[in-house]
């Protein structure tokens, strides 16, 4: 779907229209302020701020109170072509899995600035704990967790400098030091999946799989996003298995298409 700058084409219900479009502009761009978006949709900023506020209101759009930026809480998708067709690949893979191993489930996507969260699932009868939402990029520096480790290792486009990056250690952030990235990288590239050392501040341990095109470059990321119980160490290597199973099967779906 394309939604065209509204100086360019008379809609019935430009509204309408100027909604889908900030959804449309916030999935492909991410987070952005207000200044951001409106520079991006050519639309007044009174106009955008009833706009972004309804979309709130409906539940498609959120706005963090400290950094100011808005996100879609949803997607957009064309029902129709071949990308269709992947995404619905994409989408029923999310949902297997997460039905399997009863824990949240997440696609990202490569952008300039990060790897973005595209698509996601969330157990069935179970309390939501996970944070990050369709339209998150994770950034590439910082945190050398699981997305980020299966990205960089798989990205031609990323040079890493290993003093940019740190790791958690019993609840501190604690810096890498040059080998102990490198070994994570060399690990991250060689492994079919990988898994955060631990859970983050909001109790949440990813693992994470590459998933790759027919010229075996990265076409996406699918994570399990797993809240603290007081089993789950006991279910990493099912759950590890499940990924890296549900990611062979998925990649070999799309090279088909």
């Amino acid at each position: 779907m394309k939604i065209t700058d509204n100086n360019e084409q008379k809609y019935p219900a430009p509204a309408l229209a100027k909604g889908l479009q900030v959804i449309e502009t916030l999935q492909q761009h991410g987070p952005m302020i207000l200044e951001e978006l409106a520079g991006t949709t050519a639309i007044s900023k009174a106009s955008l701020l009833r706009i972004v506020d309804t979309l709130i209101m409906l539940g498609a759009v959120e706005r963090d109170a400290i950094s100011r930026k808005y996100q879609a809480t949803v997607k957009l998708i064309a029902v129709n072509g071949i990308a269709h067709d992947k995404e619905q690949l994409i989408h029923t893979a999310l949902v297997q899995l997460s039905t399997q191993t009863g824990l949240t489930t997440e696609w990202y996507i490569q952008t300039a600035d990060g790897m973005m969260i595209v698509d996601r699932v969330e157990p069935l009868g179970k309390p939501v704990k996970v944070v990050a939402n369709i339209g998150y990029i994770r950034h590439l520096t910082g945190e050398f967790e699981a997305v980020a480790r299966i990205a960089i290792a798989n990205r031609a486009d990323i040079e890493p400098d290993w003093n940019q990056y740190w790791n958690y250690l019993k609840g501190e952030i604690q810096k890498l030091y040059r080998a102990e990235f490198n070994q994570l990288l060399t690990e991250a590239t060689a492994a079919e999946c990988v898994m955060d050392d631990e859970y983050n501040p909001n109790g949440i341990r990813r693992m994470a799989v590459a998933i790759k095109d027919t010229n075996g470059k990265l076409y996406g990321i699918i994570a399990l996003a797993e809240s603290f119980t007081p089993d789950a160490n006991s279910k990493i290597k099912e759950r590890l298995t499940t990924l890296q199973l549900t990611g062979k099967k998925l990649e070999a779906k799309l090279k088909a298409e």
